[in-house]
């Protein structure tokens, strides 16, 4: 955490996980009483607001179409984008109420750890991992770009488990992940290929 000394040096020092995690909760409790659209309409006008009152009161003049954030909250929009993409707020037909509930309700007790990671989960490289050793490769920044044909991914966001392969995913990987010859051979959405490696938990 960091001590500020000077009451302006505060708005340049913020934590985006924090601001996120005090705006999930009130949005969350919002829809029970008013439209998702005014929701929704409510966290952009906040956000902006938000920007807005940085670039007036604490950044160095700077031409009108740039955005200016502290370096501690330039992930903070796409927190925000992540947040109003979420099922209690966008109302998808997908979803069962109860489901829907479900996650309102889950979101709401979630601490700001818990909160930063299941609205940004961590995406962590698999391919180049090295077997015999016990550390876990460092997380990528969440986006498209950083997969590769060629990779293996894990993406995790403290509720679910998605692996992704790339279609030149090496052959020798997925024989040893699934007992398969190659990628072809394997059926989406089940693991029931997978091997079961020696470990204390088998």
């Amino acid at each position: 955490m960091i001590i500020i000394s000077v009451f302006p040096s505060l708005p340049r020092h913020p934590e985006a996980n924090n601001c996120l995690s005090s705006r999930c909760s009130p949005a969350y409790r919002a829809i029970l009483k008013q439209p998702l659209k005014s929701v929704r309409e409510i966290l952009v006008n906040q956000t902006a607001h938000m920007l807005a009152c940085y670039r007036k009161n604490c950044a160095s003049p700077s031409a009108a179409s740039q955005l200016i954030l502290p370096e501690t909250m330039k992930v903070f929009p796409v927190y925000m984008n992540s947040l109003m993409k979420t099922a209690p707020l966008v109302g998808s037909t997908e979803l069962s109420t109860d489901d829907r509930a479900h996650q309102r309700l889950a979101v709401m007790a979630m601490g700001v750890e818990d909160t930063q990671l299941l609205l940004y989960p961590r995406l962590i490289p698999l391919h180049n991992m090295d077997l015999e050793g016990e550390a876990v490769p460092s997380p990528l920044r969440c986006s498209e770009d950083r997969l590769s044909n060629g990779g293996a991914f894990l993406l995790e966001n403290g509720h679910a488990l998605f692996l992704w392969l790339g279609q030149a995913c090496p052959p020798e990987l997925i024989q040893g992940l699934f007992n398969l010859p190659s990628l072809a051979h394997l059926q989406p959405n089940t693991v029931s290929n997978a091997r079961r490696l020696p470990s204390p938990s088998n």
